[in-house]
């Protein structure tokens, strides 16, 4: 799938796109997130990799809190085994919307990655809603960039 906010251009592999879908939140499942993992071009991310919800994760059906340490040793496991090429990217979660929109704890998580993070790329966070809907915010240099958020083209 590619997205595009403003000329930024996000590639998510269909493998990462299939491994989210077992995630999609219906009615009778809590929220599920993780983290983006991947690697950073010019003005291009391409999502090769996520981590997927952990037993030490607190989840609701209305908020999934990831336990940063357990996702941050797959994060140094990844950069160490790519030579640094393989790199945090961002978050997921899931919705139970059609249309998945930010909440507003959603938009202060996403400045807050953004101005937390010690990189000198932009962060993304993904919320995958029903039938294989995202939505996708960029924080790009503490700007809120919006990708469009229906399927668009499944890329290898």
């Amino acid at each position: 799938m590619i997205f595009i906010a403003n000329n930024f251009e996000i590639y998510l592999k269909e493998e990462v796109f299939l491994q989210l879908l077992k995630f999609e939140q219906t009615i009778d499942k809590r929220e599920s997130g993780g983290i983006l993992l991947g690697n950073i071009y010019d003005n291009k991310m391409v999502i090769d990799k996520i981590t997927t919800p952990k037993w030490f994760d607190i989840s609701s059906f209305y908020s999934f809190v990831r336990n940063k340490l357990g996702h941050q040793q797959i994060i140094k496991k990844e950069w160490r085994e790519s030579v640094g090429s393989r790199v945090y990217l961002g978050e997921w979660h899931t919705h139970s919307e059609f249309f998945p929109n930010p909440s507003d704890r959603d938009k202060k998580l996403i400045n807050e990655i953004g101005q937390y993070k010690n990189v000198n790329y932009p962060v993304v966070m993904m919320i995958l809603g029903l039938n294989g809907n995202i939505w996708m915010g960029v924080n790009k240099q503490g700007r809120i960039l919006i990708a469009k958020r229906y399927k668009v083209n499944l890329c290898n």
